[in-house]
């Protein structure tokens, strides 16, 4: 019976579904409502924003999940006109969102940001 629950323990582990980053368009729908606050036009981040930002933590366990949404906030900032990389590492303290993002441009290395930041 033992031998039993073990397998089954087994099985139901290398049958779930497996955690991955969350897609770009999930990432862009998730934080574009944060442009606002990044772009200096309000003086705190948005509720949805907030909202947002924590799901995407949520969703971030390893470090190519980091890597992969490093990636893609800094394409999607790329097309985003001027705005002010020093305030994204405010949305999650602001939030409240127990994650730290690093201040992304164009410039970004995101393999050694993710290094540094926990996202």
């Amino acid at each position: 019976m033992n031998r039993l629950i073990g397998l089954l323990t087994i099985l139901a582990f290398l049958t779930r579904p497996a955690l991955t980053a969350p897609s770009c368009s999930t990432v862009k729908q998730q934080l574009v409502p944060c442009l606002g606050f990044i772009k200096d036009i309000t003086d705190r981040p948005s509720d949805s924003c907030c909202s947002g930002t924590k799901e995407i933590g949520d969703q971030t366990k390893t470090q190519g999940d980091r890597q992969a949404i490093c990636e893609c906030l800094k394409n999607i900032l790329a097309v985003a006109g001027t705005y002010d990389k020093n305030r994204i590492p405010q949305i999650p303290k602001t939030c409240g969102v127990p994650i730290s993002l690093p201040p992304i441009d164009s410039s970004t290395d995101c393999s050694r940001a993710i290094t540094e930041y926990v996202f």
